[in-house]
């Protein structure tokens, strides 16, 4: 009997066992529909759109007169790219915390090479131009964290702290944002001032870009430094930008890194390039308003004392005076206004062409073509060349300056 019970017993708890398992089921599902009715609506991403090819890095990246020093070359690589902007368009759309809205996370080139292209880009767009710069991983290791960067560093002996040590441009900077001894964003160490103490870097993924930043010696939420080593084996440098491929050059006859912020703009060495024996007398490099730009002059073209002073311009306010003169429809206008001047500030006009090269950080990807204009101080415009390749706008936008103006990089397409 007491047998029987026991069975009885045993399936009256499993029946309501299961019918409470299965009403708990109900009310969890109705929970989450009611749950997922209050979310806000995801936003749609464009998987598309902004998309790039290790193809296309390469052509970005063939002008570079890279020198074989490796601190100089990740600081010219790592400038060539100020000014890029994640997609905004192409994004993985992730719920936050409150459940109120969606945080977007959007495509880069940098994560995108490195195998996580909606990721935290902070690290991979420095492993990027590390790349890039043609340092090998073996002799400075690639990361796509900060945290384990640190530790990989510190057991390959090329970590410092930053009460121990002063940096050098192309060192790395980590930052500890949260005080917890844990790094949490790293940037590039581009100039240091030794007088002030003073360093800028050029950091990506702040405000979803990558820009230059400023910090005095006073700023606590520095780390350390990854310590770039110094390349062993230096090889010998690309003459001239303009250079076709052929010839050499000896390191003196390089053209230098160009700096982030120099007034006047410094000037390399005299040179030859081979391609078509024209020798460089004047030669002026930097990165302004999302463009890096190189400019060389000839002999008998200017003073030896020129100074080169160039300004960015909003291109907004020039959409409406060049597009009167395109035959097609402006869709973007990036643009620098050149001011050859002497010491006194008197300007000087160049007595031949002199020969220029703009490479935009980021470029409008529905264009069909694009022009040089010139945009003359009365408000005249002139087309001074028109591109309709592809590889043109990756490895340069090459043409000749014949007086001081401001020269815009035009994005255009067909009227449809």
């Amino acid at each position: 009997m007491k047998t029987v019970w026991k069975r009885f017993l045993a399936l009256v708890l499993s029946v309501l066992m299961l019918t409470s398992c299965g009403w708990t089921a109900v009310f969890a599902e109705d929970d989450e529909d009611e749950e997922n009715e209050n979310l806000p609506e995801k936003p749609v991403s464009d998987p598309e759109a902004d998309l790039e090819d290790e193809d296309l890095w390469d052509l970005m990246f063939a002008y570079l007169p890279l020198s074989g020093n490796w601190a100089d070359d990740l600081v010219l690589v790592a400038e060539s790219q100020l000014g890029y902007t994640e997609s905004a368009e192409n994004f993985d759309a992730v719920l936050n915390e409150n459940k109120d809205g969606y945080d977007r996370f959007g495509w880069t080139r940098y994560g995108a090479w490195y195998g996580y292209p909606y990721g935290d880009w902070c690290a991979t767009f420095i492993s990027f131009c590390l790349h890039y710069a043609g340092i090998p991983g073996d002799a400075f290791p690639y990361d796509s964290g900060t945290l384990n960067w640190v530790a990989t560093l510190i057991n390959r002996g090329l970590y410092k702290n930053r009460t121990e040590y002063t940096p050098k441009p192309g060192d790395l900077v980590f930052f500890d944002w949260e005080e917890d001894y844990r790094a949490d964003h790293v940037g590039i160490v581009c100039i240091v001032d030794e007088a002030s103490g003073k360093i800028t870097t050029v950091e990506a993924n702040r405000a979803n870009n990558v820009d230059l930043y400023e910090y005095g010696p006073e700023y606590g939420y520095i780390m350390g430094y990854g310590v770039l080593p110094e390349n062993p084996n230096p090889p010998a440098p690309t003459p001239s930008i303009f250079q076709s491929g052929t010839g050499t050059a000896t390191a003196a006859q390089a053209s230098p890194a160009p700096q982030a912020t120099p007034q006047p703009t410094q000037q390399p060495a005299r040179r030859a390039t081979a391609s078509d024996n024209f020798t460089v007398v004047h030669g002026f490099a930097d990165h302004k308003g999302g463009i890096t730009y190189y400019v060389e002059a000839g002999p008998d073209t200017l003073p030896s004392d020129v100074m080169l002073t160039v300004s960015p311009i909003n291109g907004n306010g020039l959409k409406d005076a060049i597009g009167r003169e395109v035959n097609g429809r402006v869709l973007s206008v990036m643009a620098l206004d050149f001011l050859f001047h002497d010491p006194t500030g008197a300007h000087l006009t160049p007595e031949k062409p002199v020969r220029v090269a703009l490479y935009p950080a980021t470029w409008d990807y529905t264009t069909e073509f694009i022009l040089i204009a010139q945009v003359n101080g009365d408000g005249s415009v002139r087309i001074v060349k028109r591109f309709d390749d592809i590889r043109e706008v990756a490895t340069g936008l090459r043409f000749e300056m014949e007086e001081n103006a401001i020269y815009a990089i035009v994005f255009c397409t067909s009227e449809s």
